[in-house]
């Protein structure tokens, strides 16, 4: 049964990143797998559980890659760096409705997931901005409290679709703009360069 229900949540992740979860059906999920809808209602009461199950095993997965991210690194801002070219990965092939999809008719799940990364970020951003600080590469009096709200206002703020219109900006391009600006305030010189040197190297490839 376990592992009939991860093919379903696998299948109906890469259906719904692809097209948004509002206009997939149960039917196309049952094609998709090469098996009958009552098999996927056998395992899931309907769509809204699988959205909610499929949304707490990426929460798992995204924990595991953003730790994944943190090891052997040489600095903050190659942390950083890591980090960005997982989230660039995950957003390079999402469709914008599937956010748009989650937060406007799965709001359970949703507020869940949200929970979770919150927390997660908040913690990666402390401890990056922390550790930046003593290694020289970022400003020494910066407000650590007031940035992290900052930084994570800056998500909030690439999801909103009044604010960011998906037809004109992607989340990959805002995602971009956003880590840019926000590094570059809070560098000192050597940070500047450091960073520089990461972007192209790495981010610039992605």
């Amino acid at each position: 049964m376990e592992e009939l229900k991860l093919r379903i949540l696998v299948a109906a992740e890469t259906l719904f990143r692809k097209f948004g979860t509002r206009s997939i059906t149960m039917d196309e999920i049952a094609s998709h797998l090469g098996m009958s809808k009552k098999t996927i209602y056998q395992t899931f009461k309907d769509k809204n559980e699988i959205v909610l199950d499929m949304m707490k095993k990426h929460s798992e997965y995204e924990y595991q890659m953003m730790n994944k991210s943190s090891e052997n690194v040489n600095d903050a801002l190659e942390e950083v760096s890591r980090i960005s070219e997982y989230i660039v990965s995950e957003l390079k092939n999402l469709n914008p409705n599937f956010i748009y999809d989650l937060r406007k008719y799965h709001r359970e799940a949703w507020d869940a997931y949200e929970k979770v990364r919150e927390t997660m970020m908040v913690n990666k951003i402390t401890l990056n901005m922390q550790r930046g600080m003593k290694e020289g590469l970022y400003m020494p009096d910066l407000n650590i409290e007031i940035l992290v709200r900052m930084r994570m206002g800056h998500f909030l703020m690439i999801m909103n679709e009044d604010i960011f219109p998906p037809e004109k900006f992607s989340l990959l391009e805002l995602h971009l703009f956003f880590l840019d600006h926000f590094l570059r305030g809070i560098v000192t010189p050597l940070g500047l360069e450091k960073y520089l040197s990461y972007k192209k190297n790495n981010l610039s490839k992605l």
